[in-house]
């Protein structure tokens, strides 16, 4: 859903000629790949449609941001630096996803943008939505 500033279906104009897009958005609560709490609040609603019950006491946040990771894409032993990786613990909330455009809904509230693949949750805050552009996105030559 659109901020109400936003919620025009003009704004969505042309979107529709693009097959995918992206999508600039915030992690959960301001955290870094979100709490425990969060992702088990989570698979309580999908797995019973009702929320879990909030946490007591949130866990303490860490006093900095790490330099280097343990990303799950090398096992988790080898550590890297975070700007080398997609972690989600990072120095800032920020997530970046390509996703595929299924379709657009023009209603009298404002455009409803339907995606698939996208790697975060419903209700997500969305920054921006730019269209994947092929000659600019795309770079067969890239390697990692």
């Amino acid at each position: 859903m659109f901020e109400p500033e936003y919620a025009l279906n003009g704004a969505v104009t042309g979107i529709d000629s693009f097959s995918h897009l992206w999508l600039l958005w915030r992690f959960e609560n301001g955290e870094p790949g979100g709490g425990a709490a969060d992702v088990a609040g989570a698979r309580a609603v999908a797995a019973t449609g009702e929320r879990a019950p909030a946490p007591v006491a949130a866990a303490p946040k860490p006093a900095r941001w790490s330099p280097t990771v343990r990303p799950p894409r090398l096992g988790g032993a080898e550590r890297v630096g975070v700007f080398a990786t997609r972690s989600p613990f990072r120095p800032n909330p920020i997530g970046l996803t390509c996703v595929k455009l299924d379709h657009i809904e023009l209603t009298d509230a404002g455009p409803v943008i339907h995606v698939l693949g996208a790697d975060l949750r419903d209700g997500t805050p969305i920054y921006d939505i730019k269209p994947y552009i092929p000659f600019a996105d795309c770079h067969p030559d890239a390697c990692g």
